[in-house]
């Protein structure tokens, strides 16, 4: 949902538009899409990559489509206002296999996609100042300055996690470290969330049936890092949602639980079934039910103590 009337859902390869608080659904897939790998929706505008390798955009909320051929297929679409048009980025992925993820940068430079930034392959040298082979890429975001960006790395060994960081729009990249000492934990890094001008990660630290979920914000983009809130739960993560630098929504397979100012958490109603989560403000928020064969959305209107359908 990209206001309270207005949202974008994605399944089985088409696009989706409500204009009504989620109460019906229209398809607005651009035609001739076939298997949709990324998108990225900013209120009307969208961008929809199709996986022979053709980027479709809307700025009607789906009315029409414009497309262009582009030189990759899959991975994360990020996107900014800049002025009157967006800058682009692509995280170019050449597949995950065996825990391990090749990519690229790519970034729309007047109009054109062009690969700023060269990947580890799996045979290639350490080279510095690129992202690594290993680990799954897990986020891909920047900041309004369109300068300092962010992309999290997961990874099988317990123990182990990575941060990397751009000060040059995606030229060349750092890794930095959050100081996790968790050796027998399986780190999950979870896709950073930009606030205003700054950046929250999320991280989940698994370990047997127990889940601690952390979660780290920094105000001078990425140089320094500090803890939030902390959560410790029973039971496997399933989606987390954050709504502003210190309200925070957890999701588990048997509970909803929020955080408020004072890094303090509630147990919310649960919705049973709920595997992604959204929250507008601290009153309206959405879950995506699995149904079976189907998919069912719930909305509370008091914060996540009662979900009905829209």
């Amino acid at each position: 949902m990209t206001d309270r009337n207005c949202g974008w859902a994605v399944g089985e390869g088409k696009i989706y538009r409500t204009i009504d608080s989620a109460k019906s659904w229209h398809e607005v897939t651009p035609k001739g899409a076939s298997t949709i790998y990324s998108s990225f929706f900013l209120g009307p505008n969208a961008w929809v990559l199709s996986s022979d390798g053709v980027l479709y955009n809307t700025n009607n909320s789906g009315e029409s489509w414009a497309s262009e051929n582009v030189p990759f297929s899959a991975g994360i679409l990020f996107f900014i206002p800049s002025g009157n048009t967006f800058e682009g980025w692509m995280l170019k992925s050449y597949g995950p296999a065996s825990g391990n993820e090749p990519v690229d940068v790519y970034k729309l430079v007047d109009g054109r996609w062009v690969l700023i930034s060269k990947g580890e392959k799996v045979d290639d040298n350490k080279v510095k100042n690129n992202l690594p082979f290993e680990g799954e890429k897990t986020g891909f975001v920047f900041l309004p300055d369109g300068k300092t960006g962010f992309v999290t790395v997961q990874y099988r060994s317990p123990g182990k996690y990575g941060l990397y960081i751009t000060k040059d729009s995606g030229f060349t990249w750092t890794e930095e470290s959050l100081h996790i000492s968790q050796k027998n934990s399986s780190i999950l890094m979870k896709a950073p969330k930009v606030v205003n001008s700054s950046i929250v990660l999320t991280v989940c630290l698994e370990n047997g049936s127990n889940t601690t979920t952390t979660f780290f914000d920094s105000d001078d983009k990425g140089k320094t890092w500090h803890k939030t809130a902390s959560l410790e739960t029973n039971g496997r993560v399933i989606d987390v949602y954050v709504l502003d630098k210190i309200h925070y929504y957890v999701l588990t397979d048997k509970n909803l639980y929020a955080s408020d100012s004072e890094s303090k958490w509630s147990n919310l109603s649960y919705p049973k079934n709920a595997f992604q989560i959204q929250f507008l403000n601290l009153k309206d928020g959405y879950a995506l039910i699995n149904s079976g064969r189907k998919t069912d959305i719930l909305h509370t209107q008091d914060g996540g103590h009662l979900w009905a359908k829209p």
